[in-house]
């Protein structure tokens, strides 16, 4: 699953609901290594943990934690199995359905994003309605372009008021209502445009599915 980095949703309400719950979310420390691989191990498994050991070897820790009670409830790191990675990352059985994975998560790809990178890659996606939720399916409030069967056209789907559409300036200055727009045909430099951005997704589709497979 691919993340945009550059427009996640609004973390806050997630930290907001741990804070009134008394869960302490933070950065791991070097000196707490051994408890979280620890913790990991048992509750998890010996390949968590091992992923773990790697994100505590990065400068800043590439791991976080939940405390509660002065107990760890939840984990999440990323940079551990590949680059730009996000994973592996869990909750205790006895903690779950308290926001806490949703708030590691933000914890994670906010880093990640001032790192500077624009997209982030989850991995073996388990729980992907828990991911879908949490941050692949926002509503933007900017107008988008969808491309419709071999690229050769497209329509302009609204998603505010806003008349101004940042996907074509020749139709935004055209004078014309957008929502009258339903269809029009791309130009050759459009096409070829269009074209290039498929095989870039192509490329990367194809990569991720030889991940699992170079590991195997």
């Amino acid at each position: 699953m691919l993340v945009k980095l550059y427009a996640l949703p609004d973390s806050r309400p997630a930290y907001d609901r741990l804070q009134q719950a008394g869960i302490v979310m933070r950065r791991a420390l070097a000196p707490e290594k051994h408890k979280v691989v620890g913790w990991i191990r048992e509750t998890f498994s010996e390949a968590w943990a091992s992923e773990t050991e790697v994100a505590f070897s990065h400068q800043p820790v590439s791991c976080f934690i939940a405390i509660q009670h002065k107990k760890i409830v939840g984990f999440a790191c990323y940079d551990a199995a590949c680059r730009n990675f996000f994973g592996p990352t869990g909750v205790a059985p006895k903690a779950q359905q308290g926001g806490i994975g949703k708030a590691l998560l933000f914890a994670c790809l906010e880093d990640m994003k001032h790192q500077g990178f624009g997209y982030a890659i989850i991995g073996g996606v388990g729980p992907a309605d828990f991911y879908t939720k949490a941050v692949a399916r926002w509503r933007s409030k900017a107008p988008r372009r969808e491309f419709i069967g071999d690229c050769c056209r497209w329509r302009v789907v609204l998603r505010s008021t806003d008349s101004s559409l940042g996907c074509d300036p020749a139709l935004a200055n055209s004078g014309r209502n957008p929502k009258s727009v339903q269809s029009q045909s791309l130009t050759y430099k459009q096409k070829l445009h269009c074209s290039r951005r498929h095989r870039i997704a192509d490329a990367r589709h194809a990569l991720l599915f030889a991940i699992p497979l170079l590991a195997s």
